[in-house]
């Protein structure tokens, strides 16, 4: 893997050091520079692939983005280049908004050991913590944006919570610290290109310095310093165009 190549296709061009602030950086400068977005699923029925070089050629190449195994997956790869020593953890629950709970290997992140173990994730789109974040912390850490916290039940079992605006905690995914293997997503990551809402419609998010840019179908939502707008997508152009020009993508690739 090219580094310098990755480091520009992020936007990153402070120090390489195995620091807490340089885990930081690139992790902000991924979920801004790089979007959540399952455009090889929808429209396109295209297969997903997660063998390293499919996906430095897909992201950091041809400038596109992915979904959560996808963009993780490269992500920890990079990490271990740069000497973070990262694991690959995989979430046993998963939470979605509207209430349904996805099983096992629906979702991978990433444990690097900086000053603590630490959860490092650049694939859960708009609902992503934009910092590490302290596994052994029970209190609340705040991104900039977000507060988040994560519980410990007795069998070792972490959850992930974030702070909605109704002031109410709601899981996002759990997860143990067991280390897993990449090969073991591969199944269930196939498995959910056949699964709403992935295979039901365009989904794309981009963080932002100061908020986040999410699309779902043809419904765009932009979130900045706590200032929602949102807007519907009338014509094939206007989709093509806010692909483009909001989230860096080219509708044709």
């Amino acid at each position: 893997m090219d580094a310098p190549q990755y480091l520009r296709r992020l936007a990153f061009t402070g120090p390489i050091e195995r620091t807490i602030e340089v885990l930081k950086g690139l992790q902000l400068a991924h979920l801004t520079s790089v979007p959540y977005e399952n455009l090889d699923i929808f429209p396109r029925s295209r297969p997903v692939s997660l063998a390293r070089p499919d996906l430095y050629s897909k992201i950091v190449i041809r400038r596109r983005g992915g979904f959560c195994h996808e963009l993780n997956q490269l992500f920890r790869w990079r990490l271990d280049d740069l000497g973070f020593s990262p694991t690959l953890v995989a979430a046993l629950a998963v939470h979605f908004t509207d209430g349904t709970i996805r099983p096992a290997f629906s979702h991978q992140a990433i444990v690097v050991d900086v000053g603590g173990p630490r959860l490092v994730d650049v694939g859960f789109g708009g609902r992503n913590p934009r910092i590490p974040l302290r596994i052994d912390d029970s209190f609340e850490q705040h991104d900039g944006l977000h507060s988040f916290r994560i519980s410990t039940n007795g069998d070792g079992v972490r959850t992930l919570h974030r702070l909605h605006e109704d002031f109410l905690w709601r899981p996002v995914y759990s997860f143990s610290l067991d280390i897993r293997a990449d090969d073991e997503f591969t199944a269930r990551c196939a498995e959910q290109q056949n699964e709403p809402p992935w295979n039901a419609r365009r989904l794309c998010a981009l963080h932002t310095p100061r908020g986040v840019a999410l699309l779902s179908g043809d419904h765009l939502t932009k979130v900045e310093n706590g200032v929602r707008s949102e807007q519907l997508l009338a014509s094939d152009e206007e989709r093509t165009r806010t692909l483009g020009d909001v989230f860096g993508l080219d509708d044709s690739d």
